[in-house]
């Protein structure tokens, strides 16, 4: 997915029944729903934010690794979700998104395949991200306003020429944690040329060894067939 506020392009899920049902399920020869265990277990997966727990950070197809929807959405296993409300669950994707986030999942991730990474419950505990309904979250709010619509290209991209949406990120998040402008201008285009040349170094790998995976990336579809 492209960009960071999913909602006007995420799917419909069907939780209860309705006019026209039967007819549909006798046409395609499914058999009946139990609504009530599928609402249940519904319940329990929807939320505002949405975490890619499994990723290829080299693919052109991965171009942001959380997500934010103003309804909730109901992730499929490709996700983790997060129990917060709108406002939290907005800084906590801009904040998930930025450049210091993803450096620390690359050193916190769990190996898989090349370079698919996959982050698990206990390493998505171990980032820092800082206590948010607690913190002055006003220059973070007004970044995701800014950058919620905004179409990223690919991870790698990112990095080698930063969008200005990459650079409202960064800018904000390391204004939050204390950085002045002067030494975000100093830091920023150090961080992005070391990102760059990590993500030319992987690149370069898979293309002299690739890694096939068996089964298709959870990270191409945003609701589980299940």
């Amino acid at each position: 997915m492209h960009r960071l506020d999913i909602e006007a392009i995420s799917d419909l899920a069907i939780l209860k029944p309705f006019d026209g049902l039967q007819d549909i399920q006798r046409k395609l020869g499914v058999g009946e729903f139990d609504f009530k265990n599928i609402a249940r277990k519904a319940s329990d997966r929807l939320s505002y934010l949405l975490v890619s727990r499994r990723f290829d950070f080299t693919s052109p197809g991965t171009k942001a690794l959380a997500f934010f929807s103003s309804e909730k959405l109901l992730a499929g296993k490709a996700f983790w979700t997060f129990s917060a409300d709108v406002n939290t669950s907005k800084v906590a994707c801009l904040w998930l998104n930025s450049t210091l986030a993803f450096i620390e999942s690359l050193l916190l991730q769990t190996e898989t395949r090349g370079s698919f990474i996959e982050i698990t419950k206990e390493k998505i505990l171990e980032l820092h991200i800082p206590n948010l309904p607690k913190c002055d979250i006003k220059g973070l709010g007004e970044a995701f306003e800014q950058v919620r619509y905004a179409e990223f290209p690919p991870l790698v991209q990112q990095f080698e020429n930063p969008p200005e949406a990459r650079r409202i990120i960064d800018r904000a998040v390391l204004k939050a944690i204390g950085y002045s402008d002067d030494e975000i201008n100093g830091l920023l285009p150090t961080i992005y040329d070391a990102m760059a040349t990590e993500m030319r170094s992987w690149q370069e790998l898979m293309r002299k060894f690739p890694a096939k995976e068996k089964e298709p990336s959870l990270q191409l579809h945003l609701l589980s067939s299940e």
